[in-house]
């Protein structure tokens, strides 16, 4: 199997149909990032209900 190249955070953000969704849900680049950087302290595999939380505690409160 050939090696894939894994995408960085910034070239999965700067696609267009990843900031369609980013903008359908209310989520900046920004939010994405500190989640990421929240994260990556934790240098494991977070459960995906830890990371979903977090993008419902980064959105803007109407």
């Amino acid at each position: 199997m050939a090696h894939e190249k894994r995408l960085t955070l910034d070239e999965i953000l700067s696609e267009p149909i990843v900031r369609k969704l980013m903008a359908a849900d209310g989520v900046t680049a920004t939010d994405i990032r500190k989640l990421y950087r929240s994260l990556e302290s934790d240098r494991g595999n977070p459960p995906a209900f830890m990371c979903a939380r977090l993008v419902e505690e980064s959105r803007p409160q109407a």
